[in-house]
């Protein structure tokens, strides 16, 4: 009478933000999984959804969806904002997400010279490859939660919110990764 229970995980990053697999690893990593439905959102990009979209192709089984992960601030609290069933072609969400990333890279290398000013003398090749980076490069922009909101609505996403991992209560479970 009951059919097996399948999973899905809409919110997987790739190397395109801060994952560790590739978007088409990703695809391959989910229906080797046995996953229903997985969502690409990297942070701030929707450039590795053609690839992931490509790779998924390969699995009838698993439905592939584009989405996007986007960071700002409610009530003096990170918030994260996954945008999921993007239009990762839109020109206008391309522009959003650039802008996004550069307003991000001002505001971290600000951040960077003010800590070798105290004392931490870090590159951009020393934060790349620590677990320290991860926390520096997450600062929210200037847009408040309401506008990334309705520009993912304007974009033709569905919006949900996303728990800043240091935030959750819950353990989340993970593809595996390859190595």
């Amino acid at each position: 009478m009951f059919s097996r229970m399948r999973y899905i995980d809409l919110h997987v990053h790739s190397r395109s933000s801060d994952g560790s697999d590739t978007p088409a690893a990703l695809a391959a990593l989910a229906a080797e999984s046995g996953l229903a439905a997985v969502a690409l959102t990297d942070h701030d990009t929707v450039g590795g959804v053609p690839e992931f979209l490509e790779a998924a192709r390969a699995f009838p089984q698993l439905e592939a969806i584009a989405g996007v992960e986007i960071s700002t601030a409610f009530s003096s609290r990170e918030l994260h904002i996954v945008g999921l069933f993007v239009d990762h072609a839109n020109p206008q969400l391309g522009e959003f997400l650039g802008e996004m990333r550069r307003n991000r890279e001002i505001r971290n290398e600000a951040i960077r010279i003010k800590l070798n000013s105290l004392g931490y003398p870090l590159t951009w090749d020393h934060l790349e490859r620590s677990a320290f980076a991860f926390p520096i490069m997450r600062i929210s922009s200037l847009l408040s939660a309401a506008s990334k909101i309705c520009l993912l609505l304007l974009y033709g996403s569905h919006p949900v919110m996303s728990v800043p991992p240091q935030r959750a209560n819950i353990t989340r479970r993970t593809l595996p990764s390859d190595g």
